[in-house]
């Protein structure tokens, strides 16, 4: 069942404010709640900033063919040869989206994917940008979110690529990290199937996504692996600028569904958010009385009153 108030690596949500967020995922459904938007870690990445706390209005499919912001309504032109790309992503995501940047106080990129997986993403918006953004799901239904952070890895060399990975395998018991299987080198979004829909390739055998992992051990969990020799390795190679930097790249991307505005905690609304359409409006303290009475039905001893 869908969670409209989960307890998320950033908090729960607020009274009388707003969020951009997805749905209930289905597996039969068309849309894939993650698809991974990795570069090569070398030489083909995508290098863009997003100011945090904010999110930007885009055009996903220009955005990932130019690897450069592209605003929603941002005049831009495709040189012939990334036509063909540029067609190819027009079918698999859309033209109207937004993008996010993760903080990496609260998250790695790691840990967001997997939270996303498991409620959807969830980001905080103003009013004012909750008013155009549940006006353009009306109008379009579902949108891409794009989102980037810090902590995406860049190696200097090929040879760095391979010594890296042959230190994230022996941080793992022999076999846990398959190669053969994350063993895609090259920008997720240059598969000829990869796509943000149900029968495309979302990107999962991409050989960053074990990196990412370990950065999220090694930044968020270091206590549970110092004393292991491996992971000493490891984080002293993660630290040697000669060898890898850390950047903000786009990592992945998921579908924005829905806005939800919550009742202040008088349990009354904004006036000016009534008139919204299609906006999710829910009361935190209903809700709050609801999980308490499905916990009191859930502890209750069989055939108890």
């Amino acid at each position: 069942m869908f969670e409209q108030n989960p307890k998320r690596g950033c908090g729960t949500k607020k009274y009388d404010a707003c969020y951009a967020e997805a749905d209930i995922f289905s597996e039969d459904g068309m849309l894939q709640p993650w698809t991974w938007l990795l570069g090569d870690g070398i030489k083909d990445n995508m290098y863009i900033q997003v100011p945090p706390r904010q999110v930007i209005l885009i055009n996903p499919v220009a955005t990932i063919t130019l690897k450069s912001l592209i605003g929603k309504d941002w005049p831009f032109e495709i040189p012939e040869e990334s036509e063909p790309l540029y067609k190819r992503l027009s079918y698999v995501t859309k033209a109207t989206g937004i993008a996010d940047h993760v903080g990496d106080k609260f998250y790695s990129a790691f840990s967001f994917m997997a939270e996303t997986l498991e409620y959807g993403p969830s980001r905080r918006i103003s009013k004012d940008m909750a008013k155009e953004l549940a006006t353009i799901i009306w109008n379009e239904g579902p949108i891409p979110m794009l989102f980037t952070h810090n902590r995406i890895p860049v190696l200097r060399h090929e040879e760095d690529r391979v010594r890296l990975m042959s230190l994230v395998s022996d941080c793992f018991e022999e076999g846990k990290i398959d190669w053969e299987k994350s063993n895609w080198l090259i920008p997720t979004w240059w598969h000829k199937d990869w796509g943000m829909y149900r029968d495309n390739w979302v990107g999962n055998s991409h050989y960053l996504i074990p990196v990412l992992g370990c950065v999220d051990i090694i930044e968020k969990s270091w206590k549970t692996v110092r004393n292991e020799e491996p992971w000493q390795r490891l984080k002293d190679f993660m630290r040697d600028t000669e060898h890898i930097a850390f950047t903000e790249q786009p990592f992945g991307l998921s579908w924005l569904c829905k806005v939800t505005y919550t009742l202040d905690v008088d349990g009354l609304a904004d006036a000016t958010m009534l008139d919204v359409p299609g906006l999710n409006i829910i009361n935190l303290d209903e809700l709050e009385e609801q999980e308490v009475d499905n916990a009191k039905t859930e502890s209750a001893p069989l055939g108890a009153d």
